[in-house]
């Protein structure tokens, strides 16, 4: 599918006026703070969110506060890249997070790219950096702190000549525990970081204090970047005197419409307890600047590098172009030479700051050639938006979109979701084959144009799939998973005015015009009967495989989380689930198998406590593989899930109880906390679902004996 907006149009070099008159006046400062996934609307002034940021209100009402600022690149990484050098990711080849993984890519700032901060210091500013960079690759060996040890390195020194003019440095690369974070000063070497006993918005508002202090006399203006964490992921790593703020905050309120509800109830009073810490550290920040007869003559901008979904769309992170995650706040402040404007609508992206910063600072003639985002510095300054630059992108848009029929939303959406992590492979080639099988080429919804596809077209086309294919409830629930999504995405990129929430709200699908298939509930379950007697048969046959069916029977774990598991993740009473095995096929077809450092869902990465009785089987496993990187080894390789699967099958043959799945242990192990009144929040958190219906609905079957079912009937009915 062809770019809606070509990167021609958007890179295209848009006229500014000079800002002569302001080049008179006294060169200004600039004190740039950015907190890191801060959702645009998450500021008390703007009225969207029940959240208190007062000081951020006061610097919004002494300013410009940009109600219409959107993120470049929902990512940390690229966005900062962006920032610091003006292009978009493919020229400042910061195309993704910088990581291990990336690193063999090349994916890091250049030393040799022309940013913002090198043009400021060429013109005699002193320059200043406090936290978060996060563009620069982690090498080997890694510097040792914990988001290092894993399979993914984050964490990075930034050695002087890559830190682009900025001679006062406090920073480091990437690193989320915020009540003790670590830091390099500007002479320590890449082994001589240290650690502070200190929440890290608040320490680096101290360390930003004293520079400003420092700069009263000086007789050269001055840049200062402060670049705060939070209210980035470790929400709860946050003063306790900020989480009652909102101990009383009514949630469930909050949680309509949010499809992740249980993810948002669980962080978002604390991620607003973030944002208000945040803010008190903003407006220590200005106060100082004020203090010191500094801030009238001072550039201030407040901003982030993206928001955050937090559960609305089915999205938990940010990585994806959703509002919730696009749109950041902005306010920018300079009571010299800008009068207030409390909302501006202004089309603005993070990405576009480098040019009119610059031009506004009187060095418009020093930008250079390899910026390819916008110069809004008129706009900013006189509070005129572009209007004729976005009628061309809208009728740009409107042409284009004749072309796009339901395949081309399709290839656009899940490849987006595979390139941003929202799926891994195996979904995406899953989404691929459901899409081929429910919409095949040649019917009249893939023939219509995207846009001209209606109400009653939908309607028809899942009625008619359904009848056709003679779809149960249980096989058709792949087909509005893909509706939903499609248009969903397409609504949001305004190929389409269809609403999905309206659309399924009003389509009855009365159970008749499903096939009806007889399934043998028994066979979802082993029975009560049939436990005993498959325990026993495991205990008295022990070897590597036997005993990791009986772990699986006792822990109710995916067998591809049992299959990843390492010996540090077994703790004294609870066993970390963090990793799967996944298989896919690759580019050629072939299947590939491999263990991804993340569970299946976001509920599935769980501490999950076992019963006593494991102890045992956990010792005959190490007995069994003393010394393997993996807890399931034989002739030093992993054993995989389908192994697993296979041997359960063999010993069903040899027992003589119906042929299971190791899905079925999994669901045993489920129904047998309903059974036992385990509470249900404990059995969605045991079972990795983010929802106790979901354990209900689909993991809970009676295995009672013939026995058992009619004493218990007897008992109830004794009349």
């Amino acid at each position: 599918m062809k770019n809606i907006i070509p990167q021609a149009l958007l890179t295209m070099p848009i006229l500014s006026t000079g800002l002569q008159a302001q080049e008179k006046q006294p060169t200004p400062n600039l004190v740039f703070i950015m907190a890191d996934q801060y959702r645009g609307d998450a500021i008390g002034c703007i009225g969207k969110e029940p959240v208190k940021t007062p000081h951020l209100d006061k610097l919004a009402s002494e300013g410009i506060n940009f109600t219409n600022a959107i993120s470049s690149y929902p990512v940390s990484s690229p966005a900062r890249g962006m920032l610091m050098t003006g292009m978009y990711p493919i020229g400042s080849k910061v195309t993704g997070n910088c990581n291990s993984e990336t690193a063999p890519y090349g994916v890091e700032l250049s030393q040799n790219a022309r940013c913002w901060s090198d043009v400021l210091k060429d013109q005699g500013y002193n320059m200043g950096y406090i936290g978060k960079w996060h563009l620069d690759a982690p090498y080997k060996p890694y510097v040792d702190t914990y988001n290092n040890r894993g399979k993914v390195a984050w964490n990075e020194w930034c050695p002087p000549e890559r830190r682009h003019g900025f001679d006062h440095w406090i920073a480091y690369g990437t690193y989320d525990y915020h009540l003790k974070p670590m830091y390099w000063n500007t002479t320590a070497p890449r082994d001589s970081f240290y650690y502070v006993n200190q929440w890290g918005p608040e320490y680096e508002a101290s360390k930003a204090i004293e520079y400003i202090n420092g700069q009263k006399d000086q007789k050269q203006p001055f840049a200062l970047v402060v670049s705060m964490n939070p209210p980035h992921t470790g929400y709860e790593l946050v003063p306790d005197r900020y989480k009652e703020i909102y101990k009383d905050l009514d949630v469930e309120a909050l949680c309509k419409g949010t499809e992740m509800g249980d993810y948002f109830r669980n962080n978002i009073r604390n991620y607003y307890a973030c944002i208000t810490g945040v803010d008190e550290n903003v407006g220590r920040i200005i106060e100082a600047l004020k203090q010191n007869n500094l801030f009238d003559n001072t550039i201030v901008v407040f901003t982030s590098d993206h928001g955050i979904c937090m559960g609305a769309h089915e999205n938990a992170g940010k990585d994806i172009f959703y509002e919730e995650s696009m749109r950041i706040p902005m306010i920018l402040s300079w009571p010299d030479q800008i009068k207030p404007r409390k909302s501006d609508p202004l089309m603005i992206a993070f990405a576009d700051l480098y040019p009119p910063l610059l031009s506004m600072m009187g060095f418009s003639k020093e930008i250079p050639e390899t910026v390819q985002t916008f110069d809004l510095s008129n706009e900013v300054l006189t509070g005129k938006n572009k209007k004729d630059l976005e009628d061309l992108i809208v009728k740009y848009y409107i042409s284009h979109q004749q072309e796009i029929y339901l395949k081309d939303v399709f290839t656009e959406w899940s490849e987006s979701k595979l390139k941003y992590g929202e799926i891994q492979k195996q979904s995406y080639d899953r989404y691929c084959t459901d899409f081929q099988r429910f919409f095949p080429s040649a019917h009249p919804i893939c023939r219509k144009k995207f846009k001209n596809i209606t109400y009653p077209d939908l309607t028809d086309f899942i009625k008619s799939s359904i009848h056709e294919k003679h779809l149960t409830r249980k096989s058709y629930a792949g087909l509005p998973l893909l509706v939903r999504g499609i248009f969903k995405y397409g609504k949001s990129k305004g190929y389409t005015q269809l609403s999905m929430s309206e659309f399924f709200g009003d389509l009855e699908l009365p159970n008749n015009i499903f096939e009806k298939k007889l399934t043998n509930k028994r066979k979802e379950v082993f029975s009560e009967e049939e436990i005993p007697i498959l325990t026993s048969y495991l205990k008295h046959n022990i070897d590597i495989w036997n005993m990791g069916l009986l772990l699986q029977l006792q822990t109710g774990m995916r067998i591809g989380e049992l299959s990843a598991l390492k010996p540090e993740d077994i703790q004294s009473h609870y066993i970390r689930v963090c990793r799967t095995e996944v298989k896919y096929r690759d580019d050629n077809g072939k299947w590939k198998v491999e263990i991804k450092a993340f569970a299946k869902t976001d509920a599935g990465n769980r501490d999950l406590y076992f019963p006593d009785s494991v102890k045992w089987t956990l010792a005959q496993i190490q007995k069994l593989n003393p010394h393997g990187e993996y807890l399931f080894m034989n002739n030093g390789k992993r054993i995989r899930e389908n192994t697993f699967n296979k041997r359960l099958s063999s010993i069903c043959d040899i027992l003589k109880i119906d042929h299971r799945s190791t899905h079925k242990i999994r669901k045993t192990y489920g129904t047998t906390l309903l059974d036992n009144n385990v509470d249900d929040s404990i059995v969605s958190e045991q079972m990795g679902h983010s929802d106790i219906a979901t354990t209900r609905k689909l993991y809970y079957f009676c295995n009672k004996s013939e026995k058992t079912k009619i004493a218990q009937i007897n008992n109830a009915i004794n009349f």
